[in-house]
């Protein structure tokens, strides 16, 4: 039985260990609704961190298994009634779930963190061998000398900065990492709107500093996550073709910034070889190019002002979905967020 907020490397661990143990392995996921993350994201969370572990079934653990009617000092963590939900858990295991699915052996890991947790495994392993079932305690999984949890990146989640993510990706599986990126990087309306008046700030203090022409790069992303790893990586790809196209030994200055609130490219060019509106133009055509370049946003100032699209006698930029105006779109929100996410999937999925 697992609760698996969220799925670590660490649970995955002690499944892997259990299924070249036994024949097949049922693994009952805590389907309680009070956690940080919801039973049917976890259980899906789960299902794909071991799709290919053949003998292992995944199952919602229903009303009795570490629930909060048979144990609820699991979720209110006190130790003072712990061991008697604890028994009562155990011993509705034993008597009911075991027979049931036919188990002969269960699997827990050392717990070094919680002491709720730990009383479980003492009471499962004083009161199920006298149901005939054997307990079997698995070293859980540790990093730096750390043990992996779950609690563990939930913190990590909490920091949220391009540390924190880095650890979490190597603390749960990638099915996991993915999904965190999807639903956990959420900003709010008010770090957006700091987030632009920092770059505006930054992007004066570049041009303070090395003169030239700036080009200032983010992506087009509706929603309120900003930072996943594709996110990234296409931000990345398309600094380098800007640096193609600007000769590297004009290049002053580059850089990219990866934030909660989305990627921030920087390239300062020389002036004095290609003029501020060949440099821009020159980052219109990227940007509509292809449905790719769609999604870039390519930015073209010196420190007297940004040129915009009109003054290289250029349209305002199309909608992703259909052939109106963006802004228009934008203001009259003619499409869902869930549409053009939709289609920013596909775009970067064909790679």
């Amino acid at each position: 039985v697992m609760n698996c907020n969220p799925f670590p490397i660490g649970h995955r661990y002690l499944i892997e260990t259990a299924a070249r143990a036994c024949d097949h392995v049922f693994l009952l996921v805590v389907e309680e609704d009070i956690s940080r993350f919801s039973f049917s994201d976890r259980l899906q969370l789960v299902k794909q961190g071991t799709v290919d572990l053949p003998n292992v079934t995944v199952l919602g653990g229903g009303r009795y298994a570490v629930s909060e009617l048979t144990f609820p000092s699991y979720f209110t963590k006190e130790e003072n009634t712990a061991h008697a939900h604890a028994a009562m858990d155990a011993e509705l295991f034993a008597t009911v779930i075991a027979p049931a699915l036919g188990v002969e052996r269960r699997f827990v890991g050392t717990e070094p963190c919680s002491a709720v947790t730990k009383v479980y495994n003492e009471t499962l392993q004083s009161r199920l061998p006298k149901h005939g079932i054997a307990v079997v305690e698995i070293n859980r999984l540790e990093l730096d000398d750390e043990p992996v949890s779950a609690s563990q990146v939930r913190a990590l989640l909490d920091v949220g900065d391009q540390a924190a993510w880095e650890r979490i990706k190597e603390m749960v599986p990638e099915t996991t990492y993915d999904y965190l990126q999807k639903n956990c990087c959420k900003v709010t309306l008010q770090e957006l709107l700091d987030a632009r008046e920092e770059r505006a700030a930054y992007q004066q203090d570049l041009l303070k500093e090395h003169g030239g022409v700036l080009i200032s790069m983010t992506l087009n992303i509706p929603g309120p996550v900003k930072d996943r790893e594709i996110y990234r990586e296409t931000l990345e790809n398309a600094l380098e073709k800007i640096c193609e196209i600007i000769s590297t030994e004009t290049i002053l200055h580059r850089e990219i910034r990866h934030r909660k609130t989305g990627s921030e490219g920087y390239v300062i060019a020389k002036g004095d070889v290609m003029t501020v509106k060949d440099i821009k133009k020159a980052m219109t055509a990227m940007e509509d190019e292809n449905e790719r370049g769609r999604l870039l946003d390519i930015d073209v100032m010196t420190i007297e002002g940004t040129l915009t699209r009109q003054d290289i006698g250029k349209h305002s930029r199309k909608c992703l979905l259909c052939s109106e105006s963006a802004k228009v779109c934008a203001r009259q929100q003619r499409h869902s967020i869930e549409q053009l996410l939709r289609k920013i999937e596909e775009i970067l999925g064909n790679r």
